[in-house]
Order: C-alpha cells, then sequence, then structure tokens
C-alpha cells in the first residue's frame, strides 16, 4: 500500500484494489458469476439454493457481488458487509435487528418471522469470517446464522462471502459445506488475466 501511494495518480488508479461496478471492466470470473446466476435461479423455482462465495482476500468477490445485484428485481435486498466481530447469541439479534430495521425483534424467532415475511428477500453478507471466534462458545452467533438459512430458504436467497481460510476451518469444525447447495470458489486469477484487468482500468 505505501509503495502504491508513491506512485503518480494515474498509477495509482490502475492498481487501486477496491470492487469494481461495471461488466466492461470484470475479468476472469465469468464462470463464478453464471454459477450465483443460476443459483439464484434455481431459487426462484422454489430449490433450496443457499450460496457460499469463498476466496482469498482481493479475488474479486465484491465486484462478482456488484454485477450479480444489478440483475435482481422484484425482491428486497439486504447487503451487509462485516468490519467487526460477532459471535454471542445477542450479537446475533442485534445484527439481525439492525439490517431488518425492525425493533421489534427480541430473539431468533423474531428474526425467522421478520425474514420470511413480506416480500421474498436476498440477503448478501460480506466477510461472515467476523461472525464467529476461535473460543469456547465462540460459534453461537454463525451456528444461528446457519440455522436461519435453513430454515429461512424458501423465502431468502442467502449469499454468503467469506474467506477460504475460514471457509477450510469451518469446514473442519462445523461442516459449514453441508448448509450451502452452491459453495463457489474464486480461484486465483491467471497472470494474463490480471494483465488484462489492469489494462482495462
Amino acid at each position: 500500500d505505501k509503495a502504491i501511494e508513491k506512485l503518480p495518480y494515474v498509477y495509482k488508479r490502475l492498481y487501486q484494489i477496491k470492487p469494481l461496478e461495471e461488466e466492461l471492466f470484470f475479468e476472469g470470473r465469468t464462470i463464478e458469476l453464471n454459477q450465483l446466476k443460476s443459483a439464484y435461479e434455481s431459487w426462484k423455482k422454489g430449490n433450496y439454493s443457499a450460496t457460499c462465495m469463498y476466496g482469498e482476500k482481493g479475488s474479486g468477490a465484491s465486484s462478482l457481488v456488484n454485477l450479480f445485484e444489478k440483475d435482481l428485481q422484484g425482491v428486497e435486498l439486504f447487503r451487509y458487509k462485516f468490519k467487526q466481530a460477532y459471535h454471542t447469541q445477542d450479537d446475533f439479534i442485534s445484527f439481525f435487528k439492525t439490517l431488518l430495521q425492525d425493533d421489534t425483534i427480541s430473539n431468533y424467532n423474531d428474526i425467522a418471522k421478520s425474514v420470511c415475511s413480506g416480500k421474498k428477500k436476498v440477503i448478501i453478507l460480506e466477510d461472515v469470517q467476523h461472525f464467529y471466534l476461535k473460543k469456547i462458545d465462540g460459534f453461537n452467533a454463525i451456528n444461528l446464522l446457519f440455522e436461519l438459512i435453513s430454515y429461512s430458504s424458501e423465502d431468502v436467497f442467502w449469499l454468503i462471502e467469506i474467506t477460504s481460510y475460514t471457509y477450510n476451518y469451518l469446514e473442519k469444525t462445523i461442516g459449514i459445506e453441508r448448509y450451502f447447495i452452491y459453495n463457489i470458489e474464486l480461484k486465483k486469477l491467471e497472470n494474463n488475466q490480471i494483465i488484462n484487468l489492469i489494462m482495462k482500468r
């Protein structure tokens, strides 16, 4: 980051790491975007289609979600990017009370009722590695999240995004894969794809 800051503005723009908004500048994630769209279309047909997307930091997850979000119509969208740690049941309740903007929420059942009522919903949660802690009782919030995903899958299309390390760790500890029909890995881009992405900026 310090090295990039020393570059002239035109070069800073080339090498900045920020989510892309336009498909023109999108590079190397066509397969993953199609998988995401397939998951959503399957959910619209009434199938269980909870989706987990995982990759290394800077792998383009937010850019992918930005493009996917443009195709969403006729649903209520909630999107949140975690920046602080949550791990208790109280954290879980407080988070969804804020996300859903529903002051009547006081427990898990209230959350389940809220997400399943009204219009069909799409809930996108990014950086979910902040939703647990590696300690005793550190998995309460994320276990409740996975329970909620399973319960509400008919009314909500769920998309969560986490790092590859977290995905592998949670698979070994609580079996994260069993909660999701679509597990989309954002693999490393080839060198030529990275060059094309930089040049398009």
